[in-house]
């Protein structure tokens, strides 16, 4: 694994592209999106289906693209300096090195499908062309629960949320 100042010429350009983006992604391209997967699938709401899935599925993939990039860029220099000096390769790495890599990988997925779970309302109670649509699923759901002003409904579904996460 090069060490991470090997990564110092590219980071500022590359969580740039990054940044922009994943804002891209989560503020503009649901809109974008939703147009594309209609006209694929006119007349039906497969092509909502679809367009919700995609959304919740970027959502989750940027947010992992970060990680990812910050675990490649803060590798402390004296973990490269003894995987050198011990001579390990690539594959068997050390393991301080492997697990301050491999563990916020792990915490930031379970976060991003909990951020799945959060964007899953905006994905599924859609507004088109002054058309609203509501798919059937907990982000809709939650979407009119609140709409209605109802809390009861709207702790149901989270407690029917957190069963399905953590069973």
């Amino acid at each position: 694994m090069p060490p991470s100042g090997a990564f110092a010429p590219c980071r500022k350009g590359a969580h740039s592209v990054v940044g922009l983006l994943a804002i891209r992604a989560r503020l503009g391209f649901l809109a974008i999106t939703i147009t594309g997967f209609i006209a694929l699938f006119p007349g039906s709401l497969l092509g909502l289906e679809c367009a919700s899935i995609f959304a919740i599925f970027t959502s989750q993939a940027w947010n992992m693209t970060f990680a990812f990039y910050q675990s490649l860029i803060t590798q402390p220099h004296d973990l490269d300096e003894a995987s050198r000096l011990l001579r390990l390769s690539r594959c068997s790495g050390s393991g301080g090195s492997t697990c301050q890599r491999v563990i916020p990988l792990v915490w930031n997925g379970m976060m991003s499908f909990g951020g799945g779970w959060f964007f899953l309302t905006a994905s599924e109670a859609l507004s088109v062309n002054n058309h609203k649509f509501a798919l059937p699923g907990i982000g809709a759901y939650v979407a009119s629960a609140s709409d209605q002003g109802n809390l009861t409904r709207v702790l149901l579904a989270i407690a029917v949320m957190i069963v399905v996460i953590i069973g």
